[in-house]
């Protein structure tokens, strides 16, 4: 199909990829033709990566993976970025971008801590993938049971191996005494 039948049927109120009547739709193919392409695309991607090829674009890729290092740094990337900025967004929910104990304001260094110490119950039965915390964390909106807070990771690391108590805190209660 060239780009002008393409707009043609598009200006026309028409499936482009058919060419009948769009009724009420804003998609650019019918239900069949859409259904049909996804068939064929994904039957086109499963040989491809049979065949030891890229899924997306059919060139060559190492054997362990279904993608070749372009689209597979791409996805990367994307991924980074979607879970940089859930990160974020749960890090702001729960008292902003900057350790309640140390004040660390580098994002990459911040994490969730669990006020009372008791994370250990969600890790034993959630286990301690971040992300997915993350985004169960946004979906429950942001509860505050058990209460948590943002701490930097040497902080955080700190009260674990302290029984619970930063050497922040231990050495600031030290010095008002």
């Amino acid at each position: 199909m060239t780009k002008e039948i393409y707009y043609k049927r598009k200006e026309s109120g028409l499936y482009v990829s058919c060419g009948k009547v769009q009724a009420g739709s804003v998609s650019v193919k019918c239900e069949p033709c859409r259904l049909r392409d996804n068939a064929i695309t994904w039957i086109n991607r499963k040989e491809n990566v049979e065949q030891g090829l890229c899924s997306v674009c059919s060139n060559t890729r190492l054997t362990h993976q279904t993608l070749c290092n372009h689209h597979l740094e791409k996805r990367r990337a994307i991924s980074s970025s979607i879970n940089r900025k859930l990160k974020v967004e749960v890090l702001t929910a729960y008292g902003g971008l900057v350790c309640a104990c140390c004040g660390e304001r580098e994002v990459t260094f911040l994490t969730i801590d669990h006020v009372n110490n008791d994370g250990w119950k969600e890790r034993k039965t959630e286990g301690r993938i971040r992300y997915v915390a993350y985004t169960k964390l946004k979906k429950q909106g942001f509860p505050n049971d058990p209460p948590l807070q943002v701490l930097c990771y040497n902080c955080n690391n700190g009260k674990r191996v302290n029984r619970g108590v930063c050497p922040h805190q231990e050495k600031q209660a030290s010095n008002a005494t």
